[in-house]
Parts: C-alpha cells; sequence; structure tokens
C-alpha cells in the first residue's frame, strides 16, 4: 500500500480537519521553497509535488463523508434463544456433523451461541458444550442409552410445553428435573445441566436456576 503524502497522512490522523487549516500549512511549506529563502535546488519541481500534494488532500476534505453503518441486529433475547433450541431440537438435535454442518443447520446454532453469551451472566459457549456433552452421551451405539433417552425425552417435554403450555406438562418437568440434572452431574456433565437449568428455570422455580 502506497504511503500517504504528508498533507492526506495529517488529514488521516486528525491533525488537518479543514480547508482552512491545509490552506495555512500549504502557504507555510510553500514559503519555504522560495529562492529568497532557500537556496535548494530544483525547489521548482519541489513547489509543483507540494501543489500537487495540496490539491489532492483538498479533494479529500472535501469528498462527501460516507456514515459509517450502524448494524441495528441485536442479539437473540431469552424467548429467541428458547425458540431457536426448539427447533434444533425439532431437527433431531443433536444430529450427525455431516448434518450439524449444513448452513442453515449451523447458522442456528451460531446465533444461540451469540444469543446466550449476550444474556445476563455472560453463557457464551455454554451451548456449544452441551451439545458435545450429548455426542459423548448417546455414543456411537445403534441402540440409544437409556440416559439419553431420558434426557431427549425431557426436552421434548420442555417443547411441548411451551407450544401448548399444558398444567401436566409442568408437572412433569417440575418432577423430573432434580433426577434429570443428578444423572447430567453424575456424568460430569455439568455444561448441560446448567444448560438444563437455564432453559426450564422459569418452570421449575428458584431451584432450578436462571
Amino acid at each position: 500500500m502506497p504511503a500517504l503524502d504528508p498533507f492526506a497522512k495529517l488529514i488521516a490522523e486528525g491533525k488537518v480537519g479543514s480547508e482552512e487549516e491545509l490552506k495555512r500549512l500549504f502557504w507555510k511549506l510553500a514559503k519555504a521553497l522560495h529562492p529568497d529563502v532557500s537556496a535548494v535546488e530544483n525547489n521548482h519541481e519541489r513547489f509543483l509535488k507540494l501543489k500537487d500534494d495540496y490539491d489532492r488532500a483538498l479533494a479529500l476534505l472535501r469528498a462527501p463523508k460516507v456514515p459509517v453503518p450502524v448494524s441495528t441486529r441485536r442479539p437473540p433475547g431469552r424467548k429467541e434463544c428458547v425458540d431457536l433450541f426448539i427447533d434444533l431440537l425439532a431437527g433431531n438435535f443433536p444430529v450427525d456433523l455431516r448434518i450439524r454442518n449444513q448452513r442453515k443447520y449451523l447458522s442456528r446454532i451460531e446465533e444461540l451461541n451469540e444469543g446466550l453469551g449476550g444474556l445476563e451472566g455472560g453463557r457464551r459457549d455454554l451451548f456449544l458444550d452441551f451439545e458435545r456433552e450429548l455426542y459423548e452421551l448417546r455414543g456411537d451405539s445403534v441402540v440409544l442409552n437409556h440416559e439419553y433417552s431420558l434426557l431427549k425425552l425431557y426436552l421434548y417435554q420442555f417443547s411441548s410445553y411451551v407450544h401448548a403450555g399444558t398444567p401436566t406438562g409442568g408437572i412433569y418437568l417440575r418432577k423430573e428435573y432434580p433426577n434429570i440434572v443428578a444423572m447430567l452431574r453424575k456424568r460430569k456433565m455439568e455444561s448441560s445441566a446448567r444448560f438444563i437449568d437455564w432453559l426450564v428455570g422459569d418452570i421449575v422455580g428458584p431451584a432450578g436456576g436462571r
């Protein structure tokens, strides 16, 4: 990238901000090139170069200022995060890695992770850790293990409760919450336990965390 000429450099650094300041600086430098002041050879060529730099800097100052675009997009809040998770769950979360890498599915994961990071308490990467722990819990076996099935059932019941809001759904979530969290903590799935706390906190009450 070519170096800025002296005038443009001063403008970029904020040391010259108006045409009047630029003009004063130009004439100060131009006077130094006058034969009565300086005996340096090629003053005429140096003056022409100075004038050329001045004209470019003047055009730079007069150029319309392009406003920096301000993003109005905000990270998803709690409700949007819950909706994103339910959407992923409907897509059989956690899915095979080849499906996960599809753009639409991956964009939901990234948006949910961003949303969790912006919520009170800062939970960034919590969802990614939860996903990793679920992969490990599921394992490679064709026959799904009992604990994984219980956890997926709990998550599906949560999804149904959000959509339908039936009293029996809330009773089930509150009743099974201690068992689910105890199972996760026994397996040292702390991120999963924290995510469940956050997910069902409004339903199970203060004991569920937020």
